[in-house]
């Protein structure tokens, strides 16, 4: 029935962009670390000779002082498009050791690895929207705080910490819920939007940066505003129908497809005549037994059987299954590799010769076309083929990033590229691939498994950045080609999501079934 109430009406057209919002928030406190961490131009005077010097010579006995150009001190040369007025004079990062400016993005990691450990389970027994609206009020309120308590680094680290936290929930949920109103077949276009969307936080801070403003203060009033629009649209959405129909919850889900169809213009769906096939084969289940039937779903091979792992009633049961425990196992390869290295090669490029604005938006316009690009070529040779490919893309263009001199500016660029390219893909494919490669029931809790390592692995990312080149991108160029292994090991069940197409693209201005007596909804 998803094809009854999905296609694309006003219900995806708002909803979408609430999740995409949702979704982008994490760039909005995570990218921008690269600027707001970034040492300024420093001078130093000394007997009235004014002369460029790395911030540590600031930190010395003989220029610790600001300087008004008169005196011996320090001051900020401001004529430098890289001096902005940004966090490290405020928390006091000009004379701090580099492990320390790179734990404010570890910190962040640190709370998704436990956010992630806690929080992932609640949206398969508590729901997709109920988490995501209280999730946006959290963040939205940290946020604000982060913004306006910017003189204490130990507090900067809690507020990082409790976001990186809530993040499970806004990254993971907002994904799953947006990929599960709409049609089984349309997900790859859509959801490589996400990360496309996702790819324009650090060109929005860039332009900001490079054209409008040195102020960083501005930029995260602009982020905060957005994230406060879709908090509102949040309280508009119903729940995920192919949730509640996976729970067994068969009035709510016909309330959110009656909600999805008259938002899209289109009659709600009649409870005699349009009935959901795995209602009825519930009902069935439970009638066969009174009169000596039984119950086909119990004599299939639990091996491979997805009806047999749907009925169960917790995450383990899937253990039960060899699929799914390679799926699992690889899928954890996978995302901490994808997440690793996006993080990484995000916090190292500042490091990369050349104007830093416009290697980052490069970068980023890398990053924005590849997550559609791959969303295309998934549809040609598959999700699995796209993301082994986008592995082998990564690697072999980010182990040249590390080996080029540093004289060869355009060919970094270009290696920089295609590296962000590959990587950026990677890590849209893996919420695809995860969605697509285990059952609904449990897609939040598989996400969150997932994620535990794969942020335990990224809490090191801008730590590794930190290191002396060329280790960071050799460490960068080995996580993805340890990716390509594992991603050829995935299989999965082919019958899985068609269940409930139907009924949303009926709830569709684009199309609307006739609806048939008893019809089945998963043709």
């Amino acid at each position: 029935m998803l094809i009854i109430a999905n296609a694309v009406g006003l219900f995806q057209l708002v909803a979408l962009p609430m999740t995409f919002i949702s979704f982008v928030f994490e760039g909005y406190i995570l990218y921008p670390l690269a600027y707001v961490a970034l040492m300024p131009d420093y001078m130093c005077v000394r007997d009235g000779l004014h002369f460029h010097c790395p911030n540590e010579q600031t930190c010395t006995s003989k220029y610790n002082q600001h300087s008004d150009g008169l005196i011996d001190g320090y001051y900020v040369n401001y004529s430098n498009q890289t001096s902005l007025i940004n966090w490290v004079e405020p928390l006091g990062l000009r004379c701090a050791p580099d492990w320390q400016i790179g734990f404010l993005g570890a910190s962040y990691f640190i709370g998704n690895v436990l956010g992630s450990t806690t929080l992932s389970k609640y949206g398969d027994t508590m729901g997709r929207i109920k988490l995501l609206r209280i999730g946006f009020i959290c963040s939205v309120l940290l946020y604000a705080l982060l913004i306006y308590s910017m003189q204490n680094i130990a507090l900067t680290y809690l507020i990082l910490f409790l976001l990186g936290y809530l993040s499970c929930i806004r990254l993971n949920f907002s994904f799953i819920y947006g990929s599960e109103i709409i049609k089984t077949t349309h997900s790859t276009i859509i959801c490589s939007f996400y990360n496309f969307f996702d790819g324009f936080t650090m060109i929005q801070a860039s332009l900001y940066f490079k054209y409008i403003s040195k102020d960083w203060f501005y930029l995260y009033w602009y982020f905060l505003g957005i994230q406060i629009f879709g908090m509102f649209l949040s309280f508009m959405m119903p729940e995920s129908p192919r949730y509640l129909i996976s729970i067994g919850d068969f009035r709510r889900a016909r309330y959110s497809f009656d909600f999805i169809a008259k938002m899209n213009g289109r009659k709600p769906l009649d409870p005699i005549i349009e009935r959901f096939v795995e209602e009825l084969e519930y009902k069935s289940q439970k009638l066969l037994p009174q009169f000596g039937g039984t119950n086909k779903n119990q004599e299939n091979n639990e091996d491979n059987d997805m009806s047999t792992v749907s009925s169960k009633s917790d995450f383990w049961s899937l253990f039960s299954i060899k699929m799914y425990v390679i799926n699992i196992i690889m899928m954890n390869v996978a995302w901490s590799a994808s997440s690793f290295t996006y993080y990484m090669v995000g916090f190292y490029i500042k490091y990369i010769p050349g104007d830093i604005f416009q290697n980052v938006i490069i970068s980023s316009l890398s990053e924005a076309l590849a997550c559609l690009i791959s969303g295309f070529i998934a549809l040609v040779i598959g999700t699995k083929n796209t993301l082994l490919l986008c592995f082998l893309i990564g690697g072999v263009f980010g182990l040249a990033l590390a080996f080029l001199d540093q004289e060869y500016e355009h060919l970094i660029l270009i290696c920089l590229l295609l590296s962000k390219f590959g990587v950026s893909s990677s890590l849209s494919l893996c919420f695809l691939v995860t969605s697509e490669y285990f059952p609904i029931i449990y897609s939040a809790t598989v996400f969150g498994a997932c994620n535990i390592i794969a942020r335990v692995i990224s809490i090191f990312s801008p730590l590794i950045a930190e290191i002396n080149p060329p280790l960071p991108m050799i460490i960068f160029g080995i996580f993805c080609f340890m990716s390509v292994l594992g991603t050829s090991f995935l299989s999965k069940d082919k019958k899985a999501g068609a269940a409930i197409d139907e009924a949303l693209m009926n709830a569709s201005p684009l199309n609307r079934g006739t609806g048939n007596t008893g019809r089945n909804v998963d043709q």
